[in-house]
């Protein structure tokens, strides 16, 4: 109990009939189960099991309002990138829940069940604005958080079974909850392309959040500026080169990356940028590598350009994104040429 002994000499035992008077049934499962794995003892705490139940009611509200509004069928054309990898993401979640439940790792099921997967569906109503489009976009959304609460229903139910079994019901669900199938993850949601795509979308607001930050500056204007395609090139090469030979040296890359006629016209900023990068790939993991590598390229013009609202919103500013090579940029102070595919460069006015 908080971290010390249960006794009764030390009063902190809260007989199981008080515990579920106070907390109710299923928070206080879900405080105890969160907290250790099987074999290990339960720090029970009854601060964090107010916590679960706080936790608990907004998924009940929130199962609710999608169970009203759920839309199980549409068409993959009308699926935004947010919607993609929200799917993407989903299938992730599942699947570490399900491993967890095959080895009995109840604790960790929960935290990707529940905590992980709430992250990022928090992340995706952020992204998605409130719903406040069109009728075609409320039907995608409605249906995206339709599997959310279908999946996290399925996983949840052996820790809060009557919570779970309430939202059942309400989802017009066959038979119970209990009785129902786990949800298993679909390799053809899993969408990769999608999921570097909202990464990119993420560091981009968040570095410039950082700057704002640091410089004090008053944001009235946002400029993005995506690297070259012959940068993306170049570093779609490094990868793929470090991919198999673990590590690369700049002097290798260089001439290597020479022997194509379109590269040895831009020497002086192929070294440059080849140093630039050289060391950022060494240190990449071999799956981010890996996974650079299977993708192959992203538009990072139209995925910014299509996340121009959201940058809008969140900002509060107005938001321009400019490819290095358009010669009409808006970019008075020369920014665009620090761009790194990735890694867009940013003027900030």
């Amino acid at each position: 109990m908080q971290g010390a002994k249960m006794s009764k000499s030390f009063g902190n035992i809260i007989p199981l009939i008080e515990g579920i008077g106070q907390f109710g049934a299923d928070p206080l499962r879900m405080g105890i189960l969160a907290t250790a794995e099987l074999l290990q003892d339960a720090d029970f705490s009854p601060t964090l099991a107010a916590s679960m139940r706080d936790r608990l009611e907004r998924f009940y509200r929130f199962g609710e309002e999608v169970a009203k509004a759920r839309n199980p069928k549409i068409s993959k054309q009308s699926l935004a990138l947010p919607d993609k990898w929200m799917l993407s993401r989903l299938q992730e979640h599942i699947q570490m829940a399900t491993e967890a439940m095959d080895k009995l790792a109840v604790r960790k099921a929960i935290h990707s069940a529940m905590y992980e997967l709430d992250q990022d569906v928090q992340w995706y109503i952020r992204r998605i604005g409130g719903r406040k489009e069109n009728a075609q976009r409320k039907e995608t959304v409605n249906h995206v958080l339709g599997q959310i609460i279908d999946a996290q229903v399925r996983m949840l139910a052996p820790v809060t079974p009557h919570i779970c079994e309430e939202l059942w019901e309400k989802m017009d669900g066959k038979g119970f909850i209990s009785q129902a199938a786990w949800p298993t993850a679909d390799p053809a949601k899993v969408d990769l392309k999608a999921e570097e795509s909202e990464a990119l979308v993420t560091a981009t607001l968040q570095d410039t959040l950082d700057i704002i930050k640091a410089t004090g500056i008053k944001s009235k204007k946002i400029c993005y500026y995506t690297a070259a395609e012959w940068k993306h090139k170049a570093y779609a090469f490094a990868t793929h080169k470090a991919g198999a030979e673990k590590k690369i040296s700049q002097g290798n890359l260089m001439r290597e990356l020479l022997n194509d006629p379109e590269m040895k016209k831009k020497a002086g900023q192929l070294a440059k940028f080849a140093g630039q990068i050289t060391d950022e790939i060494n240190k990449m993991s071999v799956e981010k590598k890996q996974r650079l590598n299977r993708i192959g390229a992203i538009n990072e013009k139209t995925i910014l350009g299509e996340a121009r609202d959201f940058f809008e919103r969140e900002l509060n500013a107005e938001v321009h994104v400019y490819s290095e090579e358009d010669s009409r940029r808006y970019d008075p102070k020369n920014r665009a040429q620090l761009a790194k595919p990735y890694r867009p460069a940013i003027y900030i006015e």
